[in-house]
């Protein structure tokens, strides 16, 4: 994952798999087509319903950081 713009990132994705011949070439590539916007779509969705805590140290020290601020 690398910045790209202000606006987009470059996402590589790279699937290493060998069903050595147990599933046919054809629906292999129909996966590996479809899996990376579908693995995107489901982190954001992902993201976006995670919270975590933050902890009461942490919370202390952002606190003094926003006191220096001007």
């Amino acid at each position: 994952i690398r910045p790209q713009t202000k606006d987009t990132t470059h996402i590589d994705f790279m699937i290493h798999a060998d069903p050595k011949g147990e599933i046919p070439a054809w629906i292999v590539n129909q996966i590996q087509r479809k899996w990376p916007l579908k693995f995107l779509k489901n982190s954001e969705n992902a993201v976006q319903t995670f919270s975590l805590p933050v902890r009461p140290g942490v919370l202390m020290l952002y606190k003094e950081l926003q006191a220096l601020s001007p």
